[in-house]
């Protein structure tokens, strides 16, 4: 019985058990279509800030719009299809903001 016991609980036999113990990362997987919806927002956001110094008129916007993104185009692969009500709300939201960065550029090219 003893030699069992030393067969079972051997350093070597454990060893091998513990190498082989690794658990499995769970990724959720994302899905592609949003995860490039994302990308081209964070891309917008990144050319606005960089061709306007002062977006803070843009702050409520930018956040609506963030926030209606979020809940749209979840990156989460079992996330529901965005119905109209959704779509026609950001593009509203993107027309908004085209027509605030089209009168921040003329007021930029225009001297005061």
């Amino acid at each position: 019985m003893t030699a069992k016991l030393d067969a079972l609980f051997s350093p070597d036999r454990l060893r091998q058990n513990w190498q082989n113990a690794l658990v499995p990362v769970t990724v959720p997987a994302q899905n592609k279509i949003n995860l490039t919806i994302y990308s081209q927002y964070l891309e917008l956001q990144r050319l606005i800030s960089e061709n306007f110094s002062n977006t803070s008129c843009l702050s409520e916007t930018l956040n609506n719009l963030t926030a209606e993104i979020d809940l749209a185009f979840s990156l989460d692969a079992t996330a529901l299809p965005v119905d109209a009500k959704q779509k026609d709300t950001i593009v509203g939201l993107l027309e908004t903001l085209e027509e605030l960065l089209w009168a921040m550029d003329l007021s930029k090219q225009t001297p005061l």
